[in-house]
């Protein structure tokens, strides 16, 4: 259910810990190459971008890592060196959840 997210009274994590039953972890500072490690372990990671907006990490390979973007509805694939500084012009904000 994600019609009751009110980005103003609480962030992202917050609400993700709210809905699931894993624990959500903010891996905020880490860089692209160490939270690929759970996208590994098949397990998504949003990303934000420069103007906070969110992309799910959904896979990657040795020169190139794939995103959804859930505004525009697709998926792309950015080179390695285009996603790390995509992901470092947003602040290398990343959220994933443990099980």
């Amino acid at each position: 259910k994600t019609d009751n997210y009110d980005v103003t009274s609480q962030t992202a994590k917050d609400w993700l810990q709210a809905q699931m039953k894993q624990t959500v972890l903010d891996l905020t500072g880490a860089e692209l190459d160490e939270i690929l490690y759970y996208v590994y372990k098949s397990r998504p990671v949003i990303g934000f971008r420069a103007d906070g907006r969110a992309l799910v990490i959904i896979a990657y390979d040795a020169a190139s890592v794939t995103v959804y973007d859930p505004v525009a509805d697709k998926t792309q694939k950015y080179s390695a060196k285009d996603a790390k500084v995509l992901f470092e012009a947003g602040g290398n904000r990343f959220i994933s959840y443990a099980e």
